[in-house]
């Protein structure tokens, strides 16, 4: 018994040093941030969304350089050094088969491509964003439950030592109710070592620490409608960035076929040039035309890739669509559990948790009941509290992770079904 008591001195002795430092963090001037703010830190500075932004210029340059016409080509020649013949020609080629038209046209759907992939690279770093901001806002939340934990057990102790001083309980139960304050101060460090690591993780997206800012300026707001299925399926269809990308891959991949086939049209060469045959004393003025006889390559084997690249686009537009689909009912089918169970929390559970904490602190002030029913009763209630701060957290969460497939929030939704 004397050695419980000793260790339990000194965890209380240890536990108090590390709560000073803590509570000396906390006296730091405050900087609340919001969700609102660190987005827009973050897609301000990101490097790797600056480069996708970089590649949309760089797809709309090469549309300019598909859309220029070639350049005539100036041709000299001069025989014996000159003193025989000298001749000047000036070359043309002329494309035929609109095959400027279909470079152009596959360099804007280059450009299409290029410009969904950046807005899927945006909507991947918001998701990010928004993932680590609510993980960062978690342990917040945990840390002021903790804080009400530790008011509560030390007024527990208060309580505990008027007990034991009356006589009305043994002396272990003070040093049990010791021993929980200490437990409890633990957790609060370990909690704000959390949270710091959360908020470290979510000020590097936009290159900052962990000291960037204090708190977050937030609240877990879970009252939004959860829409049918069906109209969730809509909005990916019509809406979702990933698909759309898809699709301006194979509405390249036709363009494709179009300038495959074009190239079996041969292009022409025409030219002018200006003879001076000294020799014989004579100017003559030349016309020259050439054009490829397609006997033998028409450009088949580049037509039949370019057929088959449709297929593959085609089928990976079907694949990717159905991996969507069953991505949104599976978050679908997590968040109506996410919901269903933060709601049992909330309006059943807490409520019967924090009744029957209160009637067994009630019960033992009047001595009817022992210490360890009121720690068992206060440590199902802290639980109980905190499964609900993480079940609000996974509900938004998962909340997040639809709005990126279906490319708009749920506030936004039209449940008639329009877009």
């Amino acid at each position: 018994m004397i050695q419980r008591l000793f260790l339990a001195s000194v965890l209380v002795i240890t536990i108090s040093i590390c709560y000073s430092h803590a509570d000396a963090a906390d006296l730091k001037p405050a900087k609340r941030i919001t969700l609102e703010d660190a987005l827009e830190r973050v897609l301000k500075v990101n490097p790797e969304l600056k480069s996708y932004m970089l590649a949309v210029k760089s797809k709309n340059a090469l549309i300019l350089q598909a859309g220029l016409l070639p350049n005539p080509e100036l041709e000299m020649e001069a025989e014996n050094l000159g003193q025989d013949t000298i001749s000047l020609g000036l070359n043309q080629l002329i494309e035929r088969g609109n095959k400027r038209s279909y470079r152009i046209g596959i360099s804007e759907k280059d450009r299409d491509i290029a410009e969904r992939e950046y807005e899927i690279k945006r909507r991947d770093i918001i998701a990010e964003v928004n993932s680590r901001f609510l993980d960062a806002l978690e342990y917040q939340r945990k840390l002021e439950l903790i804080d009400k934990t530790i008011a509560l057990v030390e007024s527990i102790l208060v309580s505990v030592q008027v007990r034991v001083k009356a006589g009305a309980s043994m002396a272990v139960e003070k040093t049990r109710a010791q021993i929980d304050l200490s437990l409890s101060k633990l957790e609060k460090v370990r909690i704000s070592q959390s949270l710091f690591a959360k908020k470290s993780a979510l000020a590097a997206m936009w290159g900052g620490n962990g000291q960037d800012f204090d708190d977050i300026e937030e609240e877990l707001n879970v009252n939004f409608t959860i829409h049918e299925l069906s109209t969730l399926l809509g909005y990916l269809s019509n809406n979702c960035v990933m698909i759309q990308c898809c699709s301006a891959k194979l509405a390249k991949r036709k363009i494709e076929v179009e300038a495959a086939k074009a190239e079996r049209i041969p292009d022409i060469t025409m030219g002018v040039g200006y003879i001076w045959d000294n020799a014989n004393n004579d100017n003559i003025v030349a016309i020259r035309l050439s054009i490829d006889l397609p006997t033998s390559n028409k450009n088949q084997g580049n037509i039949q890739e370019a057929e088959l690249n449709v297929d593959i686009a085609e089928e990976e537009k079907k694949s990717t669509q159905i991996n969507l689909q069953a991505q949104l009912i599976e978050l679908y089918t997590q968040l109506k559990g996410f919901y269903h169970e933060a709601n049992v929390l909330e309006k059943e559970a807490l409520p019967y948790a924090e009744s029957a904490f209160n009637e067994i602190e009630r019960l033992y002030s009047m001595g009817k009941i022992s210490y360890l029913d009121l720690l068992d009763a206060r440590k199902t209630l802290i639980e109980m509290q905190a499964s609900l701060i993480e079940s609000h957290v996974s509900l938004l969460k998962t909340k997040t992770a639809i709005e990126r497939l279906i490319g708009t929030a749920f506030e936004n939704i039209n449940p008639t079904g329009g877009m």
